[in-house]
């Protein structure tokens, strides 16, 4: 080999990255840009609604607010009912539902399953209405916009809940956030103007019960 190509060579070599050929190693993240957190990582962690613990049962939650101030049973008529909505008023304005697995339509087992539980605000037609009550992830009732929801969790997605019957027999609901996490599903219920007005939790997916 001619002593030319010989310098040329070794001059090639003498650049070229190691390992040449494969993929070059990659550089450690420099302090000026360090890796991003998952959205799951950020994700914050499940909580219990008025640290109601689900899955319980009617008699546990009597134990706590006392003896409910209406049941709606099912219809004998209803094909598939839900089961029955037992109903509180609390001392704050808000009511709390709880979806009770007893589908009787004549009486109410205290020993009943509930699965499903839901906070509503007051209106502000409502003597008891108050401003802002709190939830859950620092979000209250009449004070959090779907947007601010939106922002604090990430993985919240969209559903369609808010136009189930079940939920919102007088039509306040307009759009609904779900946010699941640890196996606990939350429903965020806002009204026209996109203010929470309502959370539910459940155990189960509640978009896919029939």
């Amino acid at each position: 080999m001619r002593p030319g190509v010989v310098l040329l060579v070794a001059a090639i070599l003498a650049i070229a990255p190691a390992g040449c050929g494969g993929r070059a190693a990659e550089a450690p993240p420099s302090p000026a840009n360090p890796p991003q957190p998952s959205e799951e990582s950020q994700a914050p962690a499940a909580q219990s609604l008025l640290d109601i613990g689900l899955p319980t049962d009617l008699a546990t939650l009597q134990e706590s607010f006392g003896p409910p101030d209406s049941v709606e049973r099912p219809s004998p008529d209803d094909p598939s009912p839900w089961g029955q909505w037992v109903t509180w008023a609390l001392d704050d304005g808000t009511t709390l539902r709880a979806l009770a697995d007893d589908y009787s339509p004549t009486s109410t087992d205290e020993r009943a399953g509930v699965r499903l539980i839901e906070l509503q605000a007051a209106s502000e037609s409502d003597a008891s209405y108050q401003e802002q009550t709190s939830t859950l992830y620092g979000f209250a009732l009449n004070g959090t916009s779907i947007d601010e929801v939106d922002r604090g969790l990430p993985g919240s997605r969209p559903s369609m809940l808010h136009e189930r019957g079940e939920f919102d027999p007088g039509d306040a609901y307009h759009a609904t956030v779900l946010y699941e996490k640890d196996d606990l599903f939350t429903y965020f219920f806002f009204n026209e103007y996109g203010s929470l007005i309502a959370v539910a939790q459940a155990t189960l997916y509640v978009d896919g019960a029939d």
